[in-house]
């Protein structure tokens, strides 16, 4: 399971953060690996600029490849292809 990132509103990033950590908490309980993307996404620059820059909610392709990175080196997404 991968979490909800977060977006350029401060109000609805504090929601998120705690749904973010209810998420992982519910995937400990039954045993699913689950990826938190919004704590390294929220001090990300590349992320926060261009979620700021495009919609508020969506970045643009350097955005998106951040994302990209921190699946791509999760061991669960890993042990996947293996």
């Amino acid at each position: 399971m991968i979490g909800p990132p977060p977006i350029a509103d401060v109000e609805q990033n504090q929601r998120i953060g705690e749904l973010s950590k209810k998420m992982q908490l519910i995937c400990e309980q039954v045993n699913i690996p689950y990826l938190d993307v919004f704590t390294p996404l929220k001090y990300s620059k590349v992320w926060r600029s261009e979620v700021e820059n495009y919609d508020g909610a969506h970045p643009r392709e350097k955005g998106y490849a951040k994302f990209a990175d921190l699946v791509k080196s999760w061991s669960a997404w890993q042990a996947w292809f293996n």
